[in-house]
This record gives structure tokens, sequence and C-alpha cells, in this order.
């Protein structure tokens, strides 16, 4: 069964937070909308930051982000199974201890976004951009889909996501033919 999304335009999301509504389930927030040049963008963001978000977080399960502007987003213990983020530039972002299952960050911007303890089980890495970010103690990154196609530079990590990366990385397709 296809569930039909909500549009939402991000103005309107970004105001839903600011008047401490939490649950954006199934939502579709305008393509390629500009969240981080909106004038009330960092007011969200401290916002978020004085809420008790590992209590009650933000829940985006299933809703739509494609190719949004967020850089700097702070969604810490988000409930984000299934939310898809093509091609969304999300540099910085705080995605902690988040749950990210099933996500889509196919061809992503993920510089220096922080995932440390995010769930990542069946999350598509295909073409993202993780340089620089945070994937220290992530669980579940041997079951993330397109790993090996993600791209990493200086990505921090440790000795047991390094392996799986390693691994991944073995697999990588040096060529991709294209129609």
């Amino acid at each position: 069964m296809v569930t039909r999304l909500k549009d939402m335009g991000g103005r309107e999301f970004i105001s839903k937070i600011l008047a401490g509504e939490k649950d954006f389930s199934g939502i579709r927030i305008e393509k390629g909308f500009d969240l981080h040049g909106y004038e009330i963008f960092e007011e969200m963001k401290r916002y978020l930051c004085g809420e008790r978000l590992h209590i009650n977080p933000i829940i985006i399960r299933d809703s739509e982000f494609r190719y949004i502007k967020a850089a700097g987003l702070y969604l810490p213990y988000t409930q984000g199974v299934g939310a898809n983020f093509e091609g969304a530039n999300l540099g910085g972002a705080d995605f902690k201890e988040a749950n990210l299952g099933g996500a889509d960050f196919w061809r992503a911007d993920l510089w220096r976004a922080d995932f440390w303890r995010a769930d990542l089980k069946g999350t598509n890495l295909g073409r993202a951009d993780l340089g620089r970010a945070n994937l220290v103690n992530v669980r579940n990154l041997e079951g993330s889909v397109n790993l090996g196609r993600a791209f990493f530079f200086k990505t921090r990590v440790r000795a047991r996501e390094k392996e799986i990366i390693e691994e991944a990385l073995k697999t990588r397709p040096l060529f991709e033919i294209v129609p």
C-alpha cells in the first residue's frame, strides 16, 4: 500500500517546529527548499537545542526532504525511518543517536555531518559525500545500502566502522554503464 504524502512548505515546517509540533510523519517538503537560507532557521536550531529531544524527538518517519538545503540542521534523536533526503545539502547536520533505518541519502552532501550512535540499518548512502563526517559508533553500518558507493575523505571512524567501510569499498564498481 502506497501512502500519500502531505505537502508542506519549508516555512510551515519550521513554524510548526517552533510551535512545539514534533510529529512530521508522511510529509513532503517542497523539493529544493532552502531551509538554511530561511530567516528563522537559526532560531529553530536554538529552539531544538533547548528541547529534550532524547525524550520527545522529532519524528520524520516516511517523509520526503529531497534536495533541500539545510546545512547545520540539528536533529539528534530523530525518528527518521524511511525518510528521503535524496540530493539534500546536510553538511554539518547533527543526527546523533537518530534512527535513520531505511532512510535515503542518495547523493546527499553529508560533509561534517554527525551520525554518532545513529542507527543506519538499510540506509541508502549511495554517492553520499561523507567527507569529515562522524561515523563513530554508528549502529548497523554493515546493514546500510550502497556503502561502497559513498565518498569518504577523512571520515571519523573507529576500527569497527573502518573494517565495514573497507569491505564495502572492495565491491565498489569502477565504472557504471548508463543508458
